[in-house]
């Protein structure tokens, strides 16, 4: 089997390291664990209700050698032949030939497949969502977002206490206050969860018809968040290019003046920059990759990492073309105690053409000192013969036949797609990465 390529992410010195408490770094789940008759355990591990920075006193501030080296691994998932040793095959999507090749075509703004299909479930060119967080009772939840074939906005929610998923029609509960959401079909959607003493919240972006990024949030102790309302943003809204994605991480403070931490989202201007725009000052979005090399409606996906003792840096990755016909995955990183973002070089290079269809997503693993990126294809495979080789994924059980049309993860390392009009739920193989089990079916 080939071998995973592994980069190491620049490392930053920074002062008073503490032990990072487990809840705020969640670790993977034992593969053997997930038995078609065992029941689901908890991902993270909760500590007692007091704050979990008392119990934890600094250390001698001598300089000390970086300890943490973030390994980050490419791997293909795209038109997956499920069951056991499933591999890559072709897709039933096409990609536009009249359109830019640069992924600059301006009407392509829907994702997706977008030819006609009897779902019932799932609108055809739904994105998905999903984030995780753990209460103060220490549940773990799990939260999945897509749009239903009236495009409405809905959630799948599922904690460890009751071990079922329930539906909320987001969309329908909004419609009631004045703030009703106004989703574009098909709209690039993003989510991420603070889990902070007794606070349990989740926030959703996704991109209204006027091309302008909203959101929604919920907050709750108890099993289902069920109370949305509206999240305000900047005092002007941030305004996307037409088929922006969109990509979301709860970025860690350890700092007394700025705990708990702050969302961080990271969106395509209409010039073609991405941007990023922090809960912090949420007026004033930084440019962090200049118009020019990011192709349009570039895929997204931004992360967490660990920077020696603290989970405070950011991994961001953008398509970056290098020629009309092929781009890179191409890493910006955000070192906290520098306060700046940097280019950090390449996780995959020579990608298939840019389109819409193209989608990025990331896991953390053993305490954000690993990063698997996940690339959705619309396409069979990449070129070969990279430095930076991705590797086909296999799926274990489940779906004898699996096409996904969209992906995400969530900071458990949980991995769902959306394939014939159904909602899976994977999780990678400790020792095998390359290899996702079947956890069960999402929705319906």
């Amino acid at each position: 089997m080939q071998t995973y390529s592994t980069l190491e992410v620049q490392g930053v010195e920074i002062h008073d390291p503490h032990r990072i408490p487990d809840n705020y770094a969640p670790q993977l789940t034992p593969f053997e664990n997930y038995r078609a008759d065992s029941s689901l355990p908890e991902a993270v591990i909760y500590p007692n209700k007091e704050s979990p920075y008392l119990d934890y006193p600094p250390t001698p501030q001598e300089p000390q050698p970086r300890k943490h080296a973030v390994c980050q691994r490419a791997v293909i998932v795209g038109a997956i032949a499920g069951g056991v040793g499933g591999g890559l095959s072709s897709t039933n999507h096409s990609h536009n030939s009249s359109g830019d090749p640069g992924g600059n075509d301006p009407n392509t703004s829907n994702p997706g497949d977008t030819s006609t299909h009897s779902n019932v479930n799932i609108l055809n060119i739904s994105r998905l969502a999903s984030s995780s967080q753990t209460d103060d009772n220490g549940y773990l939840h799990r939260t999945v977002f897509f749009q239903d074939t009236n495009s409405a906005i809905i959630s799948r929610e599922w904690d460890s206490q009751n071990k079922t998923w329930t539906t909320i029609n987001i969309t329908d509960i909004m419609s009631k206050t004045p703030t009703p959401l106004n989703p574009l079909p098909g709209t690039p959607l993003a989510s991420a969860s603070c889990y902070f003493g007794s606070t349990i919240e989740a926030v959703l972006w996704f991109v209204a018809p006027d091309n302008h990024v909203s959101a929604t949030y919920a907050q709750s102790a108890a099993s289902t968040l069920s109370d949305w309302k509206y999240y305000k943003l900047a005092d002007n809204p941030y305004e996307t290019y037409p088929g922006s994605q969109l990509a979301v991480a709860w970025q860690r403070c350890w700092n007394d003046d700025c705990m708990p931490g702050s969302y961080i989202v990271a969106y395509q201007t209409p010039e073609g920059a991405i941007n990023v725009a922090n809960a912090s000052d949420w007026n004033n979005p930084a440019t962090v990759i200049e118009t020019g090399s990011v192709a349009r409606n570039s895929s997204l996906a931004i992360v967490p990492q660990r920077e020696d003792a603290w989970i405070d840096g950011v991994v961001l990755v953008a398509d970056i073309l290098d020629s009309q016909t092929t781009g890179t995955m191409r890493k910006t990183v955000y070192h906290a105690d520098q306060r700046s973002w940097h280019s950090n070089g390449s996780v995959i290079e020579t990608l298939l053409p840019p389109s819409s269809i193209l989608q990025f997503a990331a896991i953390p693993r053993n305490d954000f000192t690993d990063i698997v990126f996940l690339t959705l294809f619309s396409h069979v495979t990449v070129s070969s013969g990279d430095p930076l080789q991705p590797i086909p994924i296999h799926l274990y059980s489940g779906p004898s036949s699996v096409n996904f049309t969209a992906i995400a993860t969530s900071e458990d390392s949980m991995l769902y797609g959306i394939s014939n009009d159904e909602i899976l739920q994977y999780t990678p193989e400790d020792s095998e990465l390359s290899t996702f089990a079947f956890v069960e079916r999402v929705y319906p």
